[in-house]
């Protein structure tokens, strides 16, 4: 729960409250997880747990939620790429076009690593959870449903992509390392 991002949230609400022009994207990816205790839910609570509004007044069964100050919570399956894409879309749109702030959770996402290089999640998570979250992976399951359900791509295609994209990671890497160092100050 980062405070440099609800004191963001808090001004964009504030601004919408004002009726100014804020038209900003936030995304939050929820994993289960605040560090290295589980959240049970809480982001899920923190941002839908208001009324949800007909998205378009004509249809009452088209609803979009909403947090007490207006702004839309775009809710999408972090392991779903194409919905993934369609909210991102949704939200962005929303906001250029009604100059104001939305909000996108990203759910049901697995993180796959500790916190942070010297997190021992072994401390804290039973070593069969800890297997189970390395296990899954979700840009293997966006290459399978790219490939699999949409017949965008091969996984040749797909492979080759993915050693293309290491090829220019690394270089860029190597790059940005030759590049002269800060001697003074």
């Amino acid at each position: 729960h980062n405070a440099h991002f609800l004191s963001a949230f808090n001004l964009a609400r504030h601004a919408r409250f004002r009726k100014t022009k804020c038209p900003v994207v936030f995304g939050v990816s929820d994993n289960g997880l605040s560090i290295s205790y589980p959240t049970d839910g809480y982001a899920d609570y923190l941002f839908t747990k208001y009324a949800a509004r007909p998205k378009d007044q004509h249809d009452p069964s088209s609803k979009v939620i909403m947090d007490r100050d207006g702004i839309p919570i775009f809710k999408a399956n972090g392991c779903d790429m194409m919905d993934v894409y369609d909210k991102t879309f949704q939200a962005v749109d929303y906001s250029r076009k009604s100059s104001a702030p939305s909000l996108i959770l990203y759910q049901e996402i697995t993180r796959r690593f500790g916190h942070a290089a010297t997190d021992r999640q072994h401390a804290y998570l039973d070593p069969s959870v800890v297997d189970q979250m390395a296990e899954t992976d979700v840009i293997e399951s966006g290459i399978m449903q790219a490939v699999e359900h949409y017949g965008a791509l091969t996984y040749g295609e797909a492979m080759d992509r993915f050693e293309e994209i290491g090829v220019l990671s690394r270089s860029a890497f190597n790059s940005a390392a030759d590049e002269p160092k800060i001697s003074t100050r």
